[in-house]
């Protein structure tokens, strides 16, 4: 965002979530190893790295209200947002792979009269097991009676809507991609939807109640569909129970009645918020930070947590084998757990808790024992869960210093390593205001009826004095740092820091004083009160230097530019303004275009450039209020950073290339200006061959630390010593022992070998010799069976002549007798023709006798 004089803002970090609010799954991983994780700040969605917490932030319109919804693709491609706008609401889907800033669709899938609903829960379907991307997406709206939307979100096509009988803020698809069922679940409702196509078009079928669950009895948190088992659901009710329910019959198969421990132990009460599941179960999150696993039994019998027996009766019935395996703490604070997610593999878990606290830890440390020390990394190092009524930032350490009345907390907060090294609670003792000290080494800090200033040392804060003043609600200390001024009611009270002592007080209000801004050069302090008086206090005599009365004006921020003069901004009914004054006299005065307040303005000494954050959440860059023609509105840039409420507070860097903003929703955004500082100072940076980070972070070396903090790792440190060198001697004295010993082991080693060297040389001439013998054994025994082959062979040879010269004499006699045998058959043949035909002659004669009789 940038203005005409090349003013600009970048959004660098936040600090802050939505965990513990009304949007589901607030805070989720954004890849598969679990590096980064995507979660919705005020009106913007930043995607930040779990480790070194760098942040980036998806494109935001200015148009937005609120982020209502959000989730995750299964295979973490994509990021869907679901966004209220002034006079619609949209999804937003981002392509988390590209790590693209601007969204790849936009969807609106309302229109006519519900197009300002609200989209209260969003969810992809499951990825095809063959790749690809997830075919579905579905939202529900906001009201009594919700309105499920299923679309083709690739094609921004809504394929099908139905309503629902009553309200939804969870829907699911099952994890199968051939899965056509839906599940939505509400207060007081849980309905299963299922997907049909026919002819072209799609419906959305509701189905019955599930029976066996009182819907209007018990108040559903959370449900979610079983990965390690088809057709089964899990739901988590306020009750404090789990229920399985069977999505094929309509029923709740399993009632698990204290999910966390067994009934009558610290365990049994504990009260499940939200559930997640994984490949082999089902995890619960739950109150004061407690996380318990549930998992497929590997046994055919064991004895669940609630004392239900499951044998091998029910061994084939999935939603009775499921068993707790194991339940712990991860945190030591009593927030419950809200929100869960787990990495692809399922090595890593994040966390969100009803605190707007985030956390990750190992899969593994869940199945601690209870003799083990569980504790998991919160991101950042926490946040604030309530409006931040103070802020302010030092000049000589990159520190900001936040007040939350709700959660009795006072954060300090490093800009440049983005974490929250401080946190100091006081409970029952609510802060009210603080003020930082320039050097970031003191604070102030104000409660309901004490004043109370501290040293800001390493890890904490050191008490130094307490004073008994009731009712401060703003402070500031001068630019110098040698002063303080506290207001209370209608009263200023100026104390020296040298003394920590008063030495002044400052009537002069009618009501409550709301504002207070020294100059850069301590010249003069203005205020400003409920009663509309603009004041320059002199703070060489502490009497009034001008004042200005509009009582009927609201009065509300102001800013000390420089010596008698300053910014203000003020309301006259529904009509805003910002009026600067110059020689502690009005200069000129713009009126606003639009209803929002400007709740706080800042400047930059040398700059005409003035910031503000209004009531709606926005910070707003003004470049050229002097030079407006009268009677225009001034011109200004936007940027949406706070949701639900007012941008409260606003600090801006002594540099002024880093802007602190602070809201009602709890919310922290650091953003980083240019524009402001001069070219000269950017020069002498970069010859100094430094940027801005580097001289903040080589500032940031010198701490402070308690006596007895100092004593201690003096202590520490002295104890250490001696162990080392105690440690040392050890090594010195076993090293030298074992020198000995392994010098005697090679003597005893080399003798061993020698003596095998010695045998295994007598075996080498023995199996020589030996060698010898047999090579000399088996040449006799050669040249003797090739004696013997050769007579065998000769004898078989004459064996074989004989042989045949007796065959051929037998061939000859065999030749002999056919030649005679073939003489005897030509014999009897000739015989026996001539027998024919002497038979055949007599048969003639015969036969010519018998015809000659006949005639």
């Amino acid at each position: 965002m940038s203005a005409e004089s090349e003013v600009s803002l970048e959004l660098v970090h936040a600090f802050g979530s939505l965990c513990g609010s009304t949007v589901r799954d607030a805070v989720l991983f954004a890849d598969d190893v679990g590096q980064q994780i995507a979660f919705p700040v005020g009106r913007q969605v930043a995607i930040c790295h779990v480790e070194n917490s760098e942040a980036n932030f998806v494109s935001a319109g200015d148009r937005i209200e609120q982020v209502t919804a959000c989730a995750v693709s299964q295979d973490r491609s994509f990021l869907a947002i679901c966004e209220k706008c002034t006079t619609e609401a949209r999804i937003c889907i981002y392509d988390l792979r590209s790590g693209g800033s601007r969204p790849v669709k936009t969807l609106k899938p309302l229109s006519g009269g519900a197009g300002s609903a609200r989209l209260l829960s969003v969810a992809w379907s499951a990825v095809p097991q063959d790749g690809g991307i997830p075919r579905y997406l579905a939202t529900t709206t906001s009201g009594s009676e919700a309105t499920m939307v299923v679309m083709n979100w690739e094609s921004e096509k809504v394929l099908t809507k139905s309503k629902l009988p009553g309200q939804v803020d969870r829907i699911a698809f099952p994890h199968q991609a051939d899965a056509t069922e839906i599940s939505a679940s509400g207060p007081h409702l849980l309905r299963l939807t299922s997907l049909r196509s026919a002819k072209g078009e799609t419906s959305l079928k509701v189905m019955p109640a599930f029976s066996g669950l009182e819907e209007r009895q018990v108040r559903i948190l959370d449900h979610t569909w079983l990965e390690s088992s088809r057709d089964l659901l899990a739901v988590c009710v306020y009750e404090g129970q789990v229920h399985l329910l069977s999505a094929e019959e309509l029923l709740v198969v399993r009632t698990i009645a204290n999910p966390f421990g067994e009934e009558g132990t610290d365990l049994g009460d504990v009260a499940p918020f939200c559930i997640r599941s994984f490949s082999q179960g089902f995890m619960l999150g739950g109150a004061e930070a407690h996380v318990a696993v549930w998992e497929m039994a590997d046994d055919d019998a064991y004895v669940s947590v609630d004392g239900s027996q499951n044998g091998s009766e029910g061994a084939h019935a999935p939603e009775k084998a499921y068993k707790h395996s194991n339940t712990v703490r991860v945190r030591q604070r009593d927030a419950a757990v809200c929100c869960l997610d787990l990495t692809g593999g399922e090595e890593t878990l994040l966390m969100g808790f009803r605190d707007a606290d985030m956390g990750v830890i190992s899969v593994g440390s869940l199945y601690a024992t209870n003799d083990e020390e569980v504790s998991c990394s919160v991101i950042g190092g926490g946040n604030h869960c309530g409006p931040i009524t103070s802020l302010d930032m030092a000049v000589q350490r990159p520190l900001v210093a936040s007040v939350c009345s709700k959660d009795s907390s006072v954060r300090i907060w490093n800009y440049v390593r983005r974490v929250c090294e401080i946190r100091s609670d006081f409970a029952g003792d609510a802060p009210v205001s603080l003020a930082l000290h320039p050097f970031g080494y003191y604070m102030a800090v104000s409660f309901t009826d004490k004043l109370r200033f501290f040293h800001i040392l390493v890890k904490d804060m050191k008490l130094h004095k307490e004073m008994n003043v009731r009712g401060v609600k703003v402070m500031k200390f001068s630019s110098g740092g040698h002063l303080l001024a506290a207001a209370h009611g209608k009263m200023i009270q100026i104390f020296s820091i040298r003394t920590c002592n008063k030495v002044a007080t400052l009537p002069g209000h009618a009501k409550d004083i709301v504002g207070l801004s020294f100059d850069p050069e301590d010249h003069s302090l203005w205020s400003i009160a409920e009663d509309g008086k603009l004041i320059e206090w002199n703070t060489a005599t502490w009497e009034i230097a001008s004042q200005h009365n509009e009582q009927m004006a609201e009065r509300l921020a102001v800013c000390a530019v420089a010596p008698g003069q300053a910014s203000c901004s003020m309301a006259r009914g529904t009509r805003f303004f910002l009026q600067s004054y110059s020689q502690s006299e009005l200069e000129y005065e713009r009126e606003l275009m639009g209803s929002a307040k400007l709740q706080t303005v800042c400047h930059f000494p040398g700059s005409a450039a003035l910031f503000a954050g209004t009531d709606r959440g926005g910070l707003r860059v003004y470049t050229t209020l002097q030079a407006q023609t009268q009677g225009q509105p001034p011109k200004f840039t936007e940027l949406g950073l706070h949701a639900g409420g007012a941008c409260g507070q606003l600090c801006l860097s002594a540099d002024g290339r880093t802007m602190v903003t602070a809201g009602e929703d709890g919310a922290l955004f650091l953003l980083s200006v240019s524009g402001l500082s001069t070219s000269e100072e950017a020069a002498a940076l970069a010859a100094a061959g430094q940027d801005d980070t580097e001289k903040l972070s080589s500032e940031t070396e010198a701490v402070l630390a308690s006596k007895a903090e100092i004593q201690r790792l003096e202590s520490t440190c002295q104890m250490l010593m001696t162990e080392h060198k105690i440690l040392k001697e050890r090594i010195v004295q076993e090293a030298s022992a074992l020198e000995e010993e392994c010098t005697a082991k090679v003597a005893e080693a080399r003798q061993k070998d020698q003596v095998e060297i010695q045998e295994l040389l007598r075996r080498i001439t023995a199996l020589e010799q030996a060698s010898e013998a047999k090579q000399r054994e088996s040449q006799r025994i050669m040249k003797a069976m090739e004696s013997s082959h050769s007579e065998a062979a000769d004898q078989l040879g004459n064996l074989y002549e004989r042989k045949l010269s007796h065959e051929s004499d037998r061939m000859l006699a065999l030749q002999l007798r056919r030649e005679e045998l073939e003489e005897q058959m030509q014999i009897e043949k000739d015989l026996h023709k001539e027998r024919t035909e002497q038979s055949e002659a007599v048969a003639k004669e015969e036969l010519q006798r018998v015809l000659a009789q006949r005639e």
